[in-house]
């Protein structure tokens, strides 16, 4: 039950956590202790122990899917008793995703893959008109010229990757007959099967954009400097916390407990909110932490400054306690956001990413010497 105190607490607590930056004030920059050096090491941390990693996996997980639904679909047509597993195989490549899905940079980014991967948001409701039509039209352009084995050559963004999916997966009211839905899955697996594979690959080629941001060490058209690397890397995590607190909380959070909406969430539709949430915050936080390999981490190199002890901090409670706070919610997305103690929880997931966004966009930033952050929603 809620009473005006409880109320009051939590938005006193909600209030603390979005305080000013710790560094506010300071000059963070001076004595600069990230050393070009330092620069490079941290970009080949965080390129080879996290972000290759991640963008594998889930070049493995769209690969697995494919199969699945290859093998649900050889007879032209997807069953009732084959959606299961199906089902599981989408959820395992659309985990794999969000833990790199942060990452608006390099491959994903080119042939527009980020949005064909995912379309989401959808404020317009494009997926589900062009899905519609793609299913009921007689001869569909975007069908008609499908590669086999690699999926959509053409067509509208907003049916190629996981939003049109899930609808297919788990809306039974999706029209079309048997064999043309059947015919779209398979479509959207393979599709997703190409850009993982596609992105993952990109990275690691010779010329690929691993060696593009290394190569700043000496200059190139792409980054002139290891500062200019590192900002395009360091981008995607205030980036990321943006998305998750923006976006995937306070969209379907509201104005209140009263004017939440479910439906704005994530992945609503199969139930993938929460476990989106979850990737991303752990993404997160290791960006921040690294991965215990050994590996030179942005924490260390924060905590080296003599301020370091504070913003770390602050950065470190705010990733730390929304992954915690997450953890706990046992329930699915429409039950954890209907119920009183289940909106609060997501509130301070809301205020804790706050709290490490500030000190990511502003004292981090002052650190490492990069300026002003880059800000890959802009534009968007």
């Amino acid at each position: 039950m809620t009473g005006p105190t409880s109320v009051m607490a939590v938005a006193a607590a909600v209030l603390l956590l979005t305080a000013a930056p710790v560094l506010a004030g300071k000059d963070v920059e001076d004595p600069r202790v990230v050393s070009d050096r330092d620069m490079l090491a941290l970009i080949t941390a965080q390129t080879d122990h996290q972000i290759i990693p991640g963008y594998r996996a889930f070049a493995g997980a769209s690969a697995t899917l494919a199969d699945a639904v290859g093998q649900a679909c050889a007879d032209g047509t997807l069953s009732a008793a084959e959606l299961t597993p199906l089902r599981s195989a989408h959820t395992a490549a659309f985990a794999a995703w969000q833990r790199v899905q942060h990452l608006r940079l390099g491959p994903v980014m080119e042939q527009d893959r980020f949005h064909r991967i995912e379309y989401w948001p959808d404020p317009k409701g494009l997926g589900g008109r062009h899905l519609k039509a793609l299913l009921t039209e007689a001869e569909p352009p975007a069908l008609k010229e499908v590669e086999p084995g690699r999926g959509f050559r053409s067509g509208s963004i907003a049916v190629q990757g996981f939003p049109a999916l899930e609808r297919l997966l788990w809306d039974e009211t999706e029209e079309g007959t048997p064999q043309r839905r059947c015919a779209v899955v398979t479509a959207i697996a393979n599709t997703l099967k190409t850009m993982a594979a596609e992105t993952a690959e990109g990275w690691t080629r010779p010329d690929g954009f691993r060696q593009q941001l290394l190569a700043s060490e000496t200059g190139t058209p792409a980054f002139r400097a290891p500062v200019e690397a590192l900002k395009a890397l360091h981008g995607s995590l205030s980036t990321g916390l943006q998305v998750m607190a923006d976006l995937k909380l306070s969209g379907p959070l509201g104005s209140g407990a009263d004017k939440a909406r479910a439906e704005k969430g994530e992945a609503w539709r199969a139930d993938l909110t929460l476990i989106a949430l979850r990737a991303n915050a752990e993404a997160a936080r290791t960006a921040y932490y690294g991965t215990g390999a050994g590996e030179l981490s942005l924490r260390a190199l924060v905590r080296r400054h003599p301020d370091g002890e504070d913003v770390d901090a602050s950065v470190s409670h705010g990733l730390t306690e929304a992954v915690r706070l997450l953890d706990t919610l046992k329930g699915g997305w429409r039950e954890t956001l209907e119920n009183p103690d289940g909106y609060r929880t997501l509130q301070l997931v809301r205020g804790n990413l706050q709290t490490a966004l500030a000190s990511v966009q502003t004292d981090v930033n002052g650190i490492l010497g990069l300026g002003i952050g880059f800000n890959a929603l802009d534009g968007d």
